[in-house]
């Protein structure tokens, strides 16, 4: 088995954003050191993307979310994999990994990190049905709250995010953040993604006569793409215009070639009506591991009695 550093090696499979090249472009820009290592034997069968920063004393190896597994991985490889997977994060780094399923956390366990977190949970939108098939699979509910919107004749709107042009956007949404109090990654990291990785940031608008109703941003990051933030003001939820912007989302993304959509996390106790919109598209659960932690091995120098 051997471990290669490599940001142009294709992802197998439907990887999440936190997996990409392009999230590791964006953190880059946003100063933090990325480390993406392929394993090979000989061909490849894993890909890592981490995180090496220092708090305090204390050095940490961060991933977000891995390894990507190729498609034709053996149950043995994987165990080879996370087994030396403490050696590529460097043994003297505290070590904290999002495993990627069950199946991978269990296998960690054995070798030492133990878990932080409970599983979480993404929904996620499979493009690769046509229209019909796609819209066959919404719930009820949600949609005859796209039929609705359709019928209220909004303008949509569909074009790259510039990061110059598009801060009042970002400034909407930060402030219904802070009125809804929920969290989202900063305005900052949206300019370096866009910035880094150009034309991968998609607007898309939605225009009532008296001017913008609501937006969605979508991050792209071939073959998937992840929902980030959207802002709807008082007439664009009346007139359900964020089912007919993830309608129509849906449906470019599905042209250009993108096989799933991650709409995000799961959360039934404390987000229950936005899991239900999210899971009202026709999304799937995807469940994946714990976050788990290793600490760090420490080499302590011997001591010597002096003879008396």
């Amino acid at each position: 088995m051997r471990f290669i550093q490599s940001d142009t090696t294709p992802l197998p499979g439907r990887p999440a954003l936190q997996q990409h090249p392009f999230y590791a472009n964006t953190l880059r820009m946003l100063g933090l050191d990325v480390l993406r290592v392929t394993a090979r034997d000989p061909d490849p069968a894993a890909h890592i993307l981490a995180v090496r920063r220092r708090f305090g004393p204390f050095r940490v190896a961060w991933v977000p979310h891995g390894p990507v597994w190729s498609d034709t991985v053996s149950s043995e490889q994987r165990v080879a994999v996370l087994h030396h997977l403490r050696r590529v994060l460097c043994p003297s780094h505290l070590q904290l990994v999002a495993a990627q399923d069950a199946a991978d956390q269990h296998i960690m366990k054995g070798i030492g990190f133990r878990a932080l977190s409970l599983p979480q949970s993404h929904a996620w939108l499979d493009l690769q049905p046509d229209a019909a098939t796609r819209l066959a699979r919404q719930h009820g509910k949600w949609r005859n709250r796209l039929r609705h919107a359709q019928s209220a004749k909004l303008k949509i709107r569909a074009r790259p995010f510039c990061p110059d042009r598009d801060q009042k956007l970002l400034t909407l949404e930060e402030a219904q953040r802070r009125i809804k109090g929920y969290r989202a990654l900063p305005a900052r990291f949206t300019h370096a993604w866009a910035t880094s990785n150009p034309d991968t940031a998609q607007v898309f608008e939605a225009y009532e006569p008296g001017g913008l109703a609501a937006f969605i941003l979508v991050l792209t990051h071939a073959p998937t793409a992840t929902y980030h933030i959207g802002w709807s003001n008082e007439t664009g939820r009346a007139l359900s215009a964020h089912n007919l912007l993830l309608w129509e989302a849906a449906n470019w993304l599905s042209a250009s070639g993108y096989c799933a959509l991650d709409l995000g996390l799961i959360d039934h106790k404390n987000a229950p009506g936005l899991t239900r919109f999210k899971l009202g598209t026709g999304a799937e659960i995807r469940t994946g591991g714990a976050t788990c932690l290793a600490l760090p091995r420490l080499s302590l120098p011997s001591l010597r009695h002096k003879a008396a």
